[in-house]
């Protein structure tokens, strides 16, 4: 577990997007919407101020050694067989690509199960070159992290804690299964926005807690959480993907968006989920 704080002061608005479970490198990525999501973060920074958080599983990273789950018919088109001795450094790289229009806004990022596994069983952290090397203002969070979001507008504050991991489960194939799985991971963790990813699902639930105010008078609280999409499609004609087959509802491509606006002197906050 990991802990950090942010501190923004100035812009009146602010938008934090959560990118997660892209997989560039797996033939069923679908580029196209990629691009198209960081051109409109791209766009919202020009009137908020932008942060950006990786969810993990950035890049596919499974290789034809030691690696259970690896299928030649599963990487994407661009890469050759040559590309197999470094196949998760040419991914990094790619995606990074992809990222330098947003790159000054990616400020936290987490690895993912994919990265996880790979590092694990070879001699090579791609997560650290992705934060490190290719990002140096990115802070590193790990598989899960508390963070403490802090906004001031003309001495007016906001503080949002986030709890967010890259998450776990993807057995339950029910329609409520990802709303029960993110709500039950965050059980144990008191905060006021919860995000993950891993289920390449995309959904935002909100629950009102009651509580008391410094005057001892009872005021309700909403908590949010969040679960982040992917940009992996299931199905793709011509392409082989190893859950096509499995239980359940398509993967829903998108990300989500905690919006903190300033009105009159005090801060509304808001999670949304874009569907692409």
């Amino acid at each position: 577990m990991e802990s950090y704080k942010l501190k923004l002061k100035g812009k009146k608005h602010v938008s934090l997007f959560w990118l997660g479970d892209i997989h560039e490198g797996n033939s069923n990525f679908n580029v196209n919407k990629f691009k198209i999501a960081v051109e409109r973060i791209k766009e919202t920074a020009k009137t908020r101020e932008v942060i950006v958080m990786l969810g993990g599983d950035q890049i596919d990273a499974i290789t034809h050694i030691g690696d259970k789950r690896f299928n030649p018919s599963e990487i994407c088109e661009k890469y050759a067989l040559r590309d197999l001795k470094d196949l998760p450094r040419k991914q990094t790289k790619y995606l990074y690509e992809l990222l330098k229009p947003i790159e000054q806004y990616i400020k936290l990022a987490h690895v993912g199960n994919h990265e996880e596994a790979y590092i694990k069983h070879n001699g090579f952290d791609v997560y650290d070159y992705l934060c490190t090397d290719l990002l140096p203002d990115c802070i590193k969070l790990g598989y899960l992290a508390m963070g403490i979001l802090s906004v001031e507008v003309n001495s007016f504050y906001c503080t949002l804690r986030i709890c967010s991991s890259h998450g776990n489960g993807g057995g339950g194939y029910m329609p409520g299964y990802p709303v029960n799985n993110v709500v039950a991971l965050f059980d144990k963790y008191d905060a006021d926005i919860y995000m993950m990813g891993h289920v390449h699902k995309l959904l935002v639930h909100d629950k009102d807690v009651l509580t008391l105010d410094k005057n001892a008078q009872p005021v309700y609280k909403t908590k949010w959480y969040g679960v982040g999409g992917t940009f992996l499609e299931t199905i793709k004609i011509g392409h082989r993907n190893y859950f096509e087959a499995q239980k359940g509802e398509f993967s829903k491509i998108g990300f989500l968006e905690l919006k903190i606006d300033y009105a009159g002197r005090g801060f509304t906050h808001e999670l949304l989920a874009h569907k692409m």
